[in-house]
């Protein structure tokens, strides 16, 4: 079984302190973005715009890398391309205001790049701006895999497993698990400890919007830090590792990323861990996603990504 426990993770209390050869950030308006942006040290700094975000040009910032593109693997290729990203810099990247897809995009094209090691960061808000009511997105879309993580059905007679990550949107989870209401096996991460006190709570309430659209049968509830990718990462392994070894056949295990952007990256991690397991990550995407959805921040943590 794939040991997590090695992987780096600290909580960093000054940002200034770090530096890099490149920094990349995707601008959402929020301080926790913009303070990290400003603090950190890097030879080269990139502000990307993501059209979802719909801001005017007044609300982006002075500088910034930007594709009308709205698939995140043509965004991202576009937009990347631009950057010299090559093996043997310190790249960082800020995972606090991507859109998931993006992020798992990038992750991916950093991989088949052969750039094996950078850092990551997320920092925490304050609070949502309504709390548990706060809107993420506007249109949700259908369900889809995430363009890079998609595989193969391993027996077409066999049963699915549907993992969700449930964050705040309670209209994403609903979505998913109605498009695949055909898994028989369902299981439901929220994440304790939460980011802030009350924010578990608020997940819950959330949750329970959509609990008559996922049902009652077979679904099981789990627990991962919401600020932890790696002890994330081992939960997620256990339920794979213990599902392929029960006698019924395994035809797809889904994994739906729709929490923290450190569960998004637990889930890549245990994709690229298991080329053999018949795994695909999907979400839901929205036409719109919502800028300045929080207030303040409280923390930021740092990861270090190796494949």
């Amino acid at each position: 079984m794939m040991d997590y426990s090695y992987y780096f993770i600290e909580e960093v209390k000054d940002v200034s302190t770090l530096q890099y050869d490149i920094f990349i950030s995707v601008y959402d308006g929020c301080d926790r973005t913009k303070e990290t942006f400003k603090k950190l040290k890097a030879k080269s700094k990139y502000w990307l715009v993501i059209p979802q975000y719909n801001q005017s040009d007044d609300e982006r910032p002075s500088s910034y890398l930007y594709s009308s593109n709205t698939d995140e693997s043509d965004y991202i290729l576009e937009v990347i391309e631009k950057i010299d990203i090559e093996k043997g810099k310190r790249i960082c990247i800020d995972s606090t205001g991507f859109i998931i897809p993006h992020l798992l995009y990038l992750v991916q094209y950093l991989k088949r790049k052969g750039i094996d090691s950078y850092d990551v960061l997320y920092s925490e808000p304050r609070q949502y701006e309504n709390g548990e009511a706060t809107e993420f997105t506007k249109r949700v879309g259908h369900t889809r895999p995430v363009i890079g993580y998609s595989t193969i059905a391993k027996d077409v007679e066999g049963e699915d497993t549907l993992i969700i990550f449930v964050g705040f949107n309670d209209e994403m989870v609903s979505n998913v698990a109605r498009e695949k209401s055909k898994a028989k096996h369902k299981y439901l991460f929220t994440g304790f400890p939460s980011l802030q006190a009350d924010m578990y709570q608020q997940n819950l309430i959330q949750l329970n919007k959509s609990l008559e659209t996922i049902g009652q049968k077979h679904v099981h509830y789990c627990k991962a830090p919401a600020y932890d990718p790696f002890v994330a990462a081992r939960k997620l392994q256990d339920i794979i590792d213990k599902r392929q070894k029960k006698p019924e056949p395994v035809n797809y295990i889904h994994i739906a990323p729709l929490s923290t952007k450190p569960m998004a990256l637990a889930a890549a991690l245990v994709y690229f861990n298991n080329p053999d397991s018949p795994i695909d990550i999907i979400y839901p995407p929205a036409e719109e996603y919502k800028s300045l959805h929080s207030i303040g921040y409280k923390r930021t943590w740092r990861y270090t990504m190796e494949f």
